[in-house]
């Protein structure tokens, strides 16, 4: 086409021709980008170097020499040239147990060693009045006022408040009620709640205000209440103060959280199902705080007298459980029903009443901790259960030690004892077929220190090829 007169070609942009005061900042662009390139580079080759020399020299390093002790990967006993082997036991029984070497006091119910408790119990007096004169339908009360109002409950397992029903939370829309449980520790109530038939039981607890609910234990919470087996029947208790407080679902299965600092402790390994005994109706009492805050839990169930302690370890956590019941209730003291009262927080003095028949009576019982005069173990029977193959080594893998304190760990595969570490591999000097384990406890000045031992749910060991 014939281009007019006058007109001129449009040129692109990639035919111009590059002004030449932009080419020497366009090189000096280029220029600095190269080397900062180049410098990179320098960098991750430096630090692949110095990545190289450090695993170098921890492959260079004696493990044995830092943790006294070889280390073996637990699933790998190969490397060990020999076979795995493991032995637990959670103490239901002394089947395990070399008696005449072990000196700890063993708790059938909750099947744990401690220090032998010490305490008193001395017979008061008898009494005219029920229960002398102290309050049965305190442990469970129908109605609690507070300044914010009064809330109740009813027999057909309604809460009203100021009289007025209340309506409960979205998540108990469709659940049948079948225990309600009230409680206040400052301002607030708590309420706790079991829902569901016995073979699908859960519990529910709330903090309420006055104007809102405040979910502790739900369905969607981390911790929850929900037995095992199928078979419920339990209620919910509370006792404690606004700071320090536990909850207790206490049916065929046994559930217990302790609440502090903001914090939820699950304390339920101390009620297993010797103690919880088919479900009870609980009594909870608290003496001291922090770090000394004991609670006693009682048994207000008729035919079920049970009489259970519990002390911390420290701010956040619980140090241990003790069911006095077995050894408590016997002889001439063996109540049908009873209720507990304390009576001195700091002495940990408490009222037990008893009744027997149509007779009631109280008792004294004084907490004097535990025997702290000397040092104690517990020692194990031949636990190779592979019998008459070599044991080279072991390790306690998992031990259920509270409030340890001072104490020594020791194995032997059929000569003398030797200490070791736990959660370290030992390696036995010699040659032997047989395992026990001893664990040395010291005492403390403390009468009221107890360590705690559950378990030894996992002693491994390695077996010569």
């Amino acid at each position: 086409m014939p281009v007019k007169k006058g007109s001129k070609r449009k040129t692109v942009w990639w035919n111009r021709r590059v002004p030449i005061k932009y080419l020497f900042p366009f090189i000096g662009i280029i220029f600095l980008l190269s080397a900062f390139s180049i410098y990179n580079l320098y960098l991750v080759i430096s630090l692949r170097q110095d990545i190289s020399e450090e695993v170098q020299i921890v492959r260079a390093v004696d493990i044995s020499e830092v943790n006294s002790e070889p280390l073996i990967p637990l699933n790998n006993a190969e490397d060990a040239g020999g076979r795995m082997s493991s032995f637990g036991d959670n103490f239901s029984g002394l089947g395990y147990i070399n008696e005449q070497e072990t000196d700890l006091f063993w708790d059938e119910n909750i099947t744990a060693f401690t220090f032998p408790p010490v305490y008193e119990l001395t017979k008061k007096n008898d009494c005219s009045e029920a229960f002398c004169g102290i309050s049965l339908d305190a442990t469970d009360q129908d109605s609690i006022c507070l300044p914010m109002g009064c809330l109740s409950k009813t027999e057909n397992n309604r809460i009203l408040f100021n009289s007025k029903e209340l309506i409960l939370p979205p998540a108990l829309s469709k659940e049948i009620i079948s225990d309600i449980t009230l409680a206040s520790f400052g301002a607030d109530w708590l309420i706790g709640l079991v829902t569901g038939p016995t073979e699908a039981e859960r519990g529910w607890i709330y903090r309420f205000d006055g104007l809102a609910y405040t979910p502790l234990i739900t369905d969607a919470s981390e911790h929850q209440i929900l037995p095992r087996f199928e078979r419920g029947g339990g209620k919910i208790a509370f006792g404690g103060d606004a700071s320090d407080y536990i909850a207790l679902y206490a049916g065929y299965d046994g559930k217990a959280f302790r609440f502090r600092n903001g914090a939820i402790e699950d304390i339920s390994n101390f009620f297993g199902l010797r103690v919880t005994d088919r479900g009870f109706r609980a009594q909870i009492l608290k003496a001291g705080a922090g770090r000394e805050a004991v609670y006693y839990i009682c048994s207000v169930s008729e035919g079920k007298p049970k009489f259970i302690k519990i002390w911390s370890q420290d701010e956040a956590n619980s140090g241990g459980a003790l069911d006095f019941s077995p050894f408590l209730f016997k002889g001439d003291f063996q109540p049908e029903q009873m209720l507990c009262a304390i009576s001195d927080v700091n002495e940990k003095r408490l009222a037990i009443v008893s009744r027997r028949g149509g007779a009631y009576e109280m008792h004294e019982f004084i907490d004097k901790g535990f025997d702290n005069s000397r040092a104690r173990q517990v020692t194990s029977v031949n636990v190779n259960l592979q019998k008459n193959e070599t044991v080279k080594s072991a390790v306690f893998a998992d031990l259920g030690l509270l409030q340890a304190g001072n104490y020594e760990s020791y194995l032997s595969n059929g000569g003398e004892f030797e200490a070791i570490r736990p959660y370290l591999w030992h390696t036995f000097e010699k040659e032997g077929s047989e395992l026990y384990y001893r664990l040395f406890l010291e005492p403390q000045a403390d009468a009221s220190y107890s360590p705690w031992l559950d378990h030894v749910n996992r002693l491994d060991y390695i077996l010569k090829d």
